[in-house]
């Protein structure tokens, strides 16, 4: 295929004219007087999304130049990145680091030397980081839950008191999942399940493109401790799950690409729905924890010492969840279909096991506390509650854009408990001037990339003061000229006042990492100077066959 190439300043303006569509498109949503954005659906007759996700908008721009779409394209992956470790923030980290971009792409056209810019840059953002977490406060009472929800929800007072009891019931680290109900109100219901840092082996698993999930509904499950090498191997089962009109989890060591492609076929094309991933824990911890899987499931572990034959197992030998979504990174099985007096019975078993490991004597302190941590995990895991907020609302369109509101409220709580909050409204990140001011070099590169970060720092407080409808930089004047660092503009209300008694919160962890991020993405755009884009062929069928479009349908109600 041929390439078109662009070198230095010129490159790099086409990469940031792409970015400033994309952060032009996604800024107009930022804050809680933010617009809305309608994006077309794939497939013609069906009703359109209104969204307030910043992430969503940034997925769905695309350009017809090769350039300008490396640009958005490098954009839209920092903000996948920040939404991927937090869940919220993609709309402030694409603002941020456009205004950063802008700034330094400038500096360089003065003539500036690029590393001390770069250098200026990531001193400010660990000074700016340093200053914000010695300014944070804890947000693990129910009052600023119920707030910080609210927030992050565009307001709903009834979204921050839901996550409040769910987070209540299921702790700080526990599963909560977001899902579409039936209703015209929100209901949430708790029961048992598990999770583990593991994700679908494929994409082509994923059945809400919009959420990057997969989810199966009264799934069936098998726990297997052996690599899948051959498809046929899985036939016999998969035709029995087939006929019971079920879904199945594939719990396996590993799945080879001959059988997982079988599996992918039949799922893209509805003949079967099945996800594969690997299972939790390592080594010789792997078969007690698929041990404790089946006895929460209601099944049985399929294991090699036992003599089991894939070939041989039975519908009643597989567990069962009411659902179950897997992500990039993450599994959650919820409502297993376990006995619970069995999984009690279990759990009483592990407690003695560990007061014994407690207090015998024998073995070393290093290994015993190695022991311990293993049992504990596997007790939390055992007796872990899930939560499911089913999403209410009088259509299909509002129910999908309020169920996007409440999954970024979700994701901000979880943010907020894990490292505390700031004050909203872009004003946490605005105080860090002050901290920036203090910085100095004798370099002359350097310090303009210090000023650059000090400007920037006040541009999320600055947008979300304009979608509310005020003058932008006499807020930010207005702010910075109070001592107490908590007062701010709540845009709700469009008045002055102290923030963390308004509830408007901002998690300091999403603030740092759109930071961290915007800075990275500016100083990669800084040292580019050479941009490769491909030229596409006349031909409009070039790389697409027959095969490549069954394998890859849409259903175009997902």
């Amino acid at each position: 295929m041929a390439k078109d190439i662009r070198y230095g300043d010129t490159g790099r303006r086409k990469m940031l004219a792409g970015a400033n569509l994309l952060a032009d498109a996604v800024q107009v949503t930022l804050g809680p007087r933010g617009r809305n954005v309608i994006i077309e659906h794939r497939t013609s007759g069906i009703q359109p999304l209104v969204t307030k996700d910043g992430v969503t908008v940034a997925r769905s721009i695309a350009v017809d130049d090769r350039f300008e779409s490396a640009g958005i394209n490098m954009f839209t992956e920092m903000a996948g990145k920040v939404s991927k470790q937090c869940g919220d923030g993609t709309t402030t980290t694409i603002v941020l680091a456009r205004y950063i971009a802008r700034q330094v792409l400038r500096a360089m056209s003065s003539g500036l030397n690029p590393n001390g810019l770069r250098t200026g840059l990531e001193l400010a953002t660990r000074a700016a980081i340093e200053d914000m977490e010695r300014r944070a406060q804890s947000c693990a009472d129910e009052r600023s839950i119920v707030q910080i929800g609210a927030t992050a929800s565009n307001g709903d007072a009834s979204v921050g008191k839901l996550l409040a009891s769910a987070f209540s019931a299921v702790g700080r680290e526990g599963v909560i999942n977001i899902n579409l109900g039936n209703g015209l109100e929100d209901e949430i219901e708790f029961q048992e399940g598990a999770h583990w840092e593991q994700g679908w082996l494929s994409p082509y698993f994923i059945t809400d493109k919009t959420r990057r999930i997969a989810e199966l509904t009264d799934a069936y499950v098998l726990l297997y401790d052996r690599p899948i090498k051959h498809f046929e191997e899985l036939i016999p089962i998969l035709d029995q799950v087939r006929q019971a009109e079920g879904s199945l989890l594939i719990i396996a060591e590993a799945v080879e690409d001959a059988a997982l492609a079988g599996i992918l076929l039949n799922h893209v094309r509805c003949v079967l729905k099945a996800v594969a991933v690997k299972p939790p824990a390592q080594g010789d911890r792997r078969k007690e924890t698929l041990a404790d899987l089946a006895c929460l499931l209601g099944g049985r572990a399929i294991l090699e010492e036992n003599g089991d034959d894939l070939g041989r197992v039975k519908l009643a030998d597989l567990g069962r969840a009411r659902r179950v979504q897997v992500g990039e990174d993450t599994t959650n099985l919820f409502g297993g279909a376990g006995d619970p007096s069995v999984v009690a019975e279990r759990l009483y078993g592990l407690r003695l096991e560990t007061d014994r490991l407690r207090s015998s004597d024998k073995g070393s302190p290093t290994g015993k506390l190695h022991d311990l941590d293993e049992l504990q995990e596997r007790i939390a895991n055992l007796s872990n509650v899930t939560a499911t907020i089913n999403v209410g609302g009088g259509s299909e369109a509002e129910m999908k854009e309020r169920l996007q509101r409440v999954e970024n409220a979700r994701n901000s709580v979880s943010a907020a408990l894990a490292e505390g909050g700031l004050p909203g409204g872009g004003v946490g990140l605005l105080r860090c001037r002050k901290a920036l001011r203090a910085l100095s070099s004798t370099d002359i590169a350097v310090k303009h990339g210090i000023q650059i970060i000090a400007d920037a720092v006040g541009e999320p407080a600055r947008l979300i003061a304009h979608n509310a409808g005020e003058d932008a930089y006499a807020v930010t004047s207005r702010t910075l000229a109070s001592d107490d660092e908590h007062w701010g503009l709540d845009a709700r209300t469009c008045r002055f006042g102290n923030l963390f008694e308004a509830g408007v919160i901002d998690p300091l962890r999403v603030t740092r990492l759109a930071l961290q991020h915007a800075t990275l993405t500016a100083g990669a755009l800084m040292t580019t100077e050479c941009v490769v884009a491909n030229v596409p062929p006349e031909d409009p069928t070039f790389g697409y066959t027959g095969e490549w479009a069954a394998a890859t349908r849409e259903n175009p109600r997902i």
